[in-house]
């Protein structure tokens, strides 16, 4: 919820003119680079560019800070965008559409379980456990590559397709995906009893 907060509030605060045109030029950089290859190409890049932030966000006392960042700005870019379409589009509307792609939540998810990981370590180190959280951070890394790995692949089956019907039938096997991880992660720290004092999902 937190995410989905940040991420709205980016894309309801008008930009100025000048910094529109320069996200929205940073914006078709970033969609030429991944977009300028196969679609193993595309993937890879999509995949290696959502790992970066999630490693970034996976770094105690960091990850929260670069979490709030990397979606803010997220959403900056999605206004610029969706100011300079023609027609224009409002931002909150594109805001809102970009989540009927199942990919969108997914890699939500990913930077979720990364950003957790960094805050359960912190809390682990004040609760004196840090010991026995090192394994299950590095558990909650890998699982966060994996659910971005899963993105990519979708994102990258969403563009090659265009196939609004396959995209919404992949929501079935993701939702129940998300929800098995949730689940799993409650679960190992409600066992060790460390459960976070906050919750980025």
């Amino acid at each position: 919820m937190i995410e989905l907060t940040i991420f709205f509030m980016a894309m309801a605060f008008p930009l100025d003119p000048t910094q529109q045109q320069s996200l929205y030029t940073e914006g078709q950089q970033l969609v030429q680079s991944v977009n300028g290859g196969g679609p193993l190409d595309m993937f890879y890049g999509i995949f290696l560019n959502n790992v970066r932030i999630a490693l970034i966000e996976a770094i105690p006392f960091v990850g929260p800070v670069f979490l709030g960042y990397s979606i803010f700005y997220t959403g900056e870019v999605l206004q610029a965008f969706a100011v300079s379409s023609n027609p224009p589009v409002p931002p909150l509307i594109l805001g809102a559409v970009t989540f009927v792609f199942p990919h969108a939540l997914i890699e939500f998810a990913g930077y979720a379980v990364a950003v957790t990981a960094s805050v359960m370590l912190v809390w682990a180190g004040i609760k004196k456990r840090l010991r026995a959280e090192i394994r299950v951070y590095a558990q909650e890394v890998l699982i966060a590559g994996a659910i971005l790995f899963v993105a990519a692949a979708t994102e990258t089956i969403e563009i090659v397709t265009s196939e609004t019907f396959l995209t919404l039938v992949l929501w079935v096997p993701i939702a129940i995906g998300i929800v098995v991880i949730w689940v799993w992660l409650r679960r190992v720290h409600t066992r060790q009893g460390q459960v976070a004092p906050t919750n980025p999902l």
